[in-house]
């Protein structure tokens, strides 16, 4: 039976949207309180909802297209300014979170690369 890293590892492969990044999309200051951030996602949504834009389906689909970028940007904030990151300031843990962020990928990376390396010894 071949080794699946998945089955090890859920969710190994899924992509993190940078906290940074996520705070531009909802257009607030990186020192937005939890309140401006939520205010700030409903403006958003209220005007990229794609039933503004039914008459007009390339808008409608760029409309989709950014809220789910919306989507995407606020749950990664509510998710961020939940775990008490901000203690030590926004911008030193949107810092330190990109930091890991990136270490994470490298480990993975390498790791994959063992894996397949010893898989191909193990099969042959």
């Amino acid at each position: 039976m071949p080794f699946a890293l998945e089955q090890v590892f859920p969710g190994i492969g899924k992509k993190v949207m940078d906290v940074s990044r996520a705070f531009d999309i909802l257009e607030v200051k990186k020192d937005a309180t939890l309140e401006e951030v939520q205010q700030a996602y409903k403006d958003l949504v209220n005007v990229w909802h794609p039933d503004r834009f039914s008459h007009n389906q390339r808008l409608k689909k760029k409309a989709e297209e950014k809220l789910k970028e919306t989507n995407i940007a606020y749950e990664r904030l509510l998710e961020f300014l939940g775990t008490g990151n901000r203690s030590a300031g926004v911008s030193k843990g949107a810092r330190t979170e990109a930091a890991f962020e990136v270490g994470t990928e490298i480990v993975l990376t390498v790791f994959s690369q063992v894996c397949k390396a010893v898989r191909k010894v193990v099969n042959g």
